[in-house]
């Protein structure tokens, strides 16, 4: 009888040391406070113009959330590959205010998500919002030529005729020696 009894107490510590892991675990999420995050783009804008985009963090009740770091993103797909881009980050002030200078790349309707990712004492939170971008000046200007960083375009050309020089000379005594024909040794 002292044996089942005696085994049956080297379960007993790891059960009750699962059971407080697991109040633990649930007492913790349970008392995290709700939160609530508000975005607000402008209504509309250009392609390279820097647009503010501006997100509020509050507790549940209103009370703003400070020194919380928040993260913007905006949807994007490339090579039939779909998913977030994160534009920004940004931490909030004593008004729960973060706030994030963002240039738009790309024409059209542009969605902006915020999300605070939530910690031990306030839940996660995520707002969007969509903004009209209209096309602005080309972002990016092609110059004509060969630009190689670090050379000038004259030592390239040089450079590009020694070679081309020596390339000449070898095909011409290879042609040479070709024309006089080559001489059988016996053996």
């Amino acid at each position: 009888m002292k044996k089942k009894l005696c085994a049956n107490k080297k379960w007993l510590l790891p059960l009750l040391l699962a059971l407080i892991c697991l109040q633990v675990a649930t007492g913790s999420a349970l008392a995290a406070q709700e939160t609530q995050v508000e975005l607000s783009l402008p209504g509309e804008g250009k392609v390279g113009e820097e647009a503010i985009v501006v997100a509020v963090l509050a507790e549940a009740s209103g009370s703003p959330l400070q020194g919380v770091e928040v993260v913007f993103y905006t949807p994007a797909e490339f090579a039939n590959v779909s998913g977030e881009i994160e534009i920004g980050q940004s931490v909030t002030d004593e008004q729960g205010v973060a706030s994030l200078v963002y240039t738009p790349r790309s024409w059209g309707e542009q969605t902006v998500i915020v999300r605070f990712a939530g910690d031990s004492q306030y839940s996660a939170a995520e707002s969007s919002a969509v903004t009209l971008i209209e096309p602005g000046p080309q972002l990016h200007q092609e110059e004509a030529g060969v630009d190689v960083p670090g050379i000038g375009v004259w030592l390239l050309v040089a450079v590009l005729g020694v070679v081309w020089t020596i390339y000449l000379v070898i095909a011409v005594l290879l042609e040479l020696i070709a024309r006089k024909g080559v001489a059988h040794t016996p053996y």
